[in-house]
């Protein structure tokens, strides 16, 4: 898929969630340009192996969340380091940044300091509370994001000595997906209008936005749903039962009478059918604990895959809750071809997660991720036209660097 081929985006985001942002665009066909700067490197880069010297690129979390972009070493801190930034940005349709509130101010970056010479610029500022507002200059990152969104207040389990289990780390790829959103719906009223957006991203918002239900709940009626570990509102049993082995457990849901009975006839329990505590819908919430038990003395004697395939074949709703080592070698992911094999320079033969979406018989060959500047020469002389002896002295006074 290549909607947005012939898109450029100069990509100013770190980390993670401007990261992921920007690398599901790369995955459209966007041309991604990833700004970097010795001076002050993406943590993405820090975290390597302990067991190896350090390499800058050596970090198989960076090449995971930065495929196929370029890298450019530009050091902001120097005036002449702000101009080549803006001469970047004239030749971009997007520019992403995922710093605090008022650092792309203070370098002259931001919206209103581009729009000048950029008219028709899509910009997105992801931050953890929006631009404005009286707690925009916060700080914080995935866990901070997820407590203030609510979603880590509904998430856990339910004993009276059990705390709220924080969002953490996933928070950032999903806010960072859905911020592509407006991006690309801004593109649209660009290619109508002719005109630029500005997308002030707050991933708190985008995080609340999940739970509209539950604030609504709140807001009209002034009641708290909290935290119901694995339960559901309506559907029981919906729970995550325990399997054979060391720390293996499927999840399962049932949602209708049919599916119940389907269940019953696959596990050999037809005198669940005749218990009258589980005869509708109702009455199996009503005593969903007593259900739970019964379901863990039949699944603690088989492996989760056994579970799995026995109950999907009757239509039933039933997945391990894998691990890491479980999901890089699960069948039905490997088909998908989810998880694919590159070869880097420095960190070697690695597996990665493939594109994630499918659309036709082929799959894009995943490339991995730049070298640190190593698209200095595309960028500066090709795109920029900056002659060989003043990147040369770019280089020299640290303004390349």
């Amino acid at each position: 898929m290549d909607c947005l081929s012939g898109i450029r985006i100069t990509d100013f985001a770190w980390v993670a969630a401007g990261a992921f942002c920007a690398l599901l665009a790369r995955y459209l066909g966007a041309e991604v340009i990833k700004v970097e700067s010795r001076q002050r490197l993406d943590v993405n880069r820090l975290i390597q192996p302990q067991n190896k010297p350090f390499d800058v690129n050596g970090s198989a979390l960076f090449n995971e969340m930065n495929m196929g972009k370029r890298s450019i070493t530009l050091n902001l801190s120097k005036p002449r380091g702000i101009e080549l930034a803006r001469k970047l940005i004239s030749v971009s349709d997007i520019v992403i940044e995922n710093f605090r509130p008022g650092v792309m101010k203070k370098l002259g970056l931001d919206y209103p300091s581009i729009v000048a010479f950029k008219p028709d610029i899509v910009m997105v500022s992801y931050s953890l509370s929006g631009q404005l507002g009286p707690e925009s200059a916060y700080l914080g990152y995935a866990p901070i994001a997820g407590s203030l969104s609510g979603l880590s207040h509904l998430s856990g389990y339910t004993g009276p000595k059990d705390l709220p289990s924080p969002v953490g780390g996933e928070f950032d790829l999903v806010t960072g997906a859905a911020a592509l959103i407006p991006v690309i719906a801004a593109l649209y009223y660009r290619q109508e209008t002719g005109k630029g957006q500005y997308i002030d991203f707050s991933a708190r918002e985008a995080g609340t936005s999940l739970i509209g239900e539950t604030v609504l709940d709140f807001d009209m009626n002034s009641r708290d749903q909290g935290r119901c570990a694995n339960r559901d509102d309506s559907m029981a049993p919906h729970n995550c039962y325990r399997c054979k082995g060391a720390d293996r457990w499927i999840s399962i849901a049932i949602a209708t009478d049919a599916e119940w009975k389907r269940f019953c006839h696959a596990t050999g329990h037809l005198e669940w059918l005749e218990d009258q505590r589980f005869c509708d819908g109702y009455r199996r919430w009503m005593h969903q604990e007593e259900i739970d038990v019964l379901i863990e003395e039949w699944t603690k004697d088989r492996t989760d895959y056994e579970v799995m395939d026995l109950l999907q074949k009757v239509g039933v709703a039933a997945i391990p809750s894998f691990d890491a080592g479980q999901l890089s070698t699960d069948p039905h992911l490997k088909q998908r071809g989810i998880i694919q094999r590159i070869e880097h320079p420095v960190i070697g033969s690695v597996d990665v997660l493939g594109v994630p979406w499918k659309v036709s018989s082929t799959r894009p060959i995943m490339p991995r991720a730049p070298l640190m500047g190593e698209d200095n020469d595309y960028v500066f002389r090709e795109l920029l036209g900056i002659t060989d002896d003043e990147i040369k002295r770019l280089e020299e006074s640290q303004v390349i660097y």
